[in-house]
């Protein structure tokens, strides 16, 4: 649009300093809204891991309380922006905090929303969280400890998992809608119960399947 080509798969944001801490420590900035997993699918995640920094609100910080974290309420958008780049790893939901861990590249882990299930990291270092303690504790260990070629292994397995978890869906959503249609055409060819009948699927769709 405006004659600029962004490579998306390589860092495309960068700050001019770090903040420079004594220890290697992770970074949290998790949202109430944009989620679908809780806090304490977190908490139990990075059980027992130190240098922890949580960003954002001091609610956010209390819910994260049981581990050794830190609170930090940022004077602006560069002091976060330079606490991330300085990070071991990012964790969060989309966010704007998200989107600057994204432009940077750093290694990061992204809790997508139940729906729709969008901002989906690119590029080196970018994972989103499976819903299993167990797997992303062990991504978090492989981030800490830089084994790179677990990550690669770990990347493919997880990005192929929520190709088949998106695709499943999709085709589930698929056959609703055409059983509904049949039943539809079936029981009320036309008039005012046809419409009601559309309308009282179409809320049960929103409920179950969205």
């Amino acid at each position: 649009m405006f004659g600029i080509y962004l490579n998306l798969f390589e860092g495309w944001l960068f700050v001019d300093s770090k903040i420079d801490y004594r220890d290697d420590y992770i970074v949290i900035f998790l949202t109430s809204q944009y989620r679908s997993l809780s806090d304490k699918y977190w908490v139990k995640s990075l059980s027992g891991l130190k240098n922890i920094i949580v960003l954002g609100s001091s609610k956010k910080f209390f819910a994260m309380i049981g581990n050794s974290a830190k609170f930090i309420a940022c004077a602006d958008f560069l002091e976060m922006a330079k606490i991330i780049a300085s990070a071991k790893m990012f964790i969060g939901n989309p966010s704007l905090a998200s989107a600057i861990a994204e432009g940077l590249k750093i290694p990061r882990i992204i809790e997508l929303p139940q729906s729709p299930r969008n901002a989906y990291p690119i590029g080196r270092h970018g994972y989103t969280a499976t819903g299993s303690i167990v797997e992303d504790r062990n991504l978090i260990e492989c981030f800490i400890s830089s084994k790179s070629n677990e990550l690669l292994v770990f990347q493919n397995i997880t990005h192929s998992k929520e190709i088949a978890r998106f695709e499943a869906k999709n085709n589930l959503t698929k056959r609703v809608i055409t059983n509904y249609c049949n039943l539809r055409d079936k029981l009320f060819p036309r008039g005012s119960k046809r419409r009601e009948f559309v309308k009282k699927l179409k809320m049960l769709y929103r409920s179950e399947f969205r």
